[in-house]
């Protein structure tokens, strides 16, 4: 990182490449990026996470959740990433992630369906890259030991992360390059083959101006106001999702998707802890994409009676619930499909990416590096400078420790 004066006198921040957005692409691409000795920022207008990253079930998908129809591209993608995955959180990998917490390392798929279960792993044994094995009744997590449950139950080597301290750990990795903003509304000043000039109002600091060879637009749905700035041909697709978090005494954690003979889970189930180390009941699914016309307490009430219908051994009636509206930013598909893997797209010195899924966020920073060939690290401009007085965004605070809990 190095500094120079513009003919105002006002100091100019050389780097390599600008990211803006501090989500988990943001910051891989960062991390990745710095460790390949590029003089590299970030800038993030909200906390780390904030949006899609912090509301993420955090599974680390092997591809089986991906193949309940068989094969396909998809989980093919994700497939490829869990060795990946499972070499940072052991500190071995491309990112040191080891301080990381691991919520569960495998999580069950059940079903009211006896033969569904041998079906499924004959799909991860012939499809993709997946440990799997279905259960005897001896072996099935104490949650579905009832007499009440007649399906059939397979337990598949996934690892759940803490979506916080995954956030948290990519922070703290480089926590100098991260700058707080005050908006997506940057002035683009110069834009030429050689390097963008860009004026950001840093928190603290009022506008200043940076100067580099690349721009990152890494900023989920915010990336659309990047795009519209600079007349990109980009086209961004939004799908939404409507969470919901379930709470109740004596709740334990559980790692499940609750499976039929569609290709998306009726539910998926993940644990987190609150502040006071209660456990959260987090679910996704088909729930998640059929709800988004349902209010808050409709969605609630709908997460009952299905929680209720698959397992009716359990007492729901002292529940406290909350939910949650995503809107999942990805690169447009036709009939607005779900993209099979992570994208980027380059136009000129702006690159626009989106991971599509939380596990892919290794493999869209290896394509944004491959992108970068003919850029090489300039490390003649690696001369220090103090970022002290530069506000730095927090991480995301979990919804569940931050909205208000109703009763249906």
């Amino acid at each position: 990182m190095s500094e120079i004066t513009d003919s105002t006198n006002q100091n100019i921040i050389i780097q390599d490449v600008l990211i803006f957005g501090g989500g988990i692409a943001g910051l891989w691409c960062l991390n990745r990026l710095k460790n390949a000795g590029y003089q590299t920022m970030l800038f993030e207008s909200d906390s780390l996470g904030n949006g899609q990253t912090i509301l993420s079930q955090g599974i680390i998908h092997g591809g089986l959740k991906y193949s309940l129809k068989g094969a396909s591209d998809s989980a093919n993608q994700v497939a490829l990433m869990t060795d990946r995955w499972q070499a940072c959180l052991s500190g071995k990998g491309e990112i040191d992630l080891s301080a990381c917490r691991v919520l569960s390392d495998y999580y069950y798929m059940f079903s009211n369906e006896r033969l569904l279960g041998s079906m499924i792993t004959n799909i991860a044994s012939h499809a993709i890259k997946s440990s799997s094995e279905v259960l005897s009744v001896a072996d099935y997590p104490d949650i579905l030991k009832n007499k009440k449950f007649k399906g059939s139950v397979t337990r598949v080597s996934e690892t759940v992360v803490d979506v916080y301290d995954l956030l948290n750990q990519l922070k703290n990795n480089y926590p100098d390059f991260i700058i707080k903003s005050t908006g997506s509304d940057i002035r683009w000043l110069t834009v030429s083959d050689d390097y963008v000039e860009c004026e950001v109002n840093c928190e603290n600091k009022g506008w200043q101006k940076f100067r580099a060879k690349k721009i990152v637009f890494a900023a989920g749905a915010a990336n659309r106001s990047f795009i519209k700035q600079n007349n990109l041909p980009t086209a961004m697709q939004l799908r939404p999702l409507h969470m919901v978090g379930m709470s109740m005494p004596g709740l334990k954690p559980f790692y499940a998707h609750s499976v039929g003979f569609d290709s998306v889970p009726k539910f998926t189930i993940t644990s987190h802890p609150d502040n006071n180390n209660n456990w959260i009941w987090y679910l996704g699914g088909k729930i998640a994409e059929d709800g988004n016309h349902l209010s808050v307490h409709e969605q609630a009430k709908s997460a009952y009676k299905l929680l209720s219908k698959h397992m009716p051994w359990m007492d729901f009636s002292k529940a406290k619930w909350q939910t949650y509206r995503i809107d999942r930013a990805e690169p447009q598909q036709p009939q607005g499909k779900r993209p099979d893997g992570a994208y980027i797209d380059t136009n000129g010195p702006f690159i626009t990416v989106w991971p599509t899924k939380l596990t892919l966020a290794p493999s869209l920073a290896s394509q944004l590096l491959e992108s970068l060939n003919d850029l090489a690290p300039d490390m003649a401009k690696s001369i220090p400078i103090d970022t002290s007085t530069f506000s730095k965004p927090m991480v995301a605070t979990p919804p569940w420790n931050k909205l208000q809990w109703f009763k249906i």
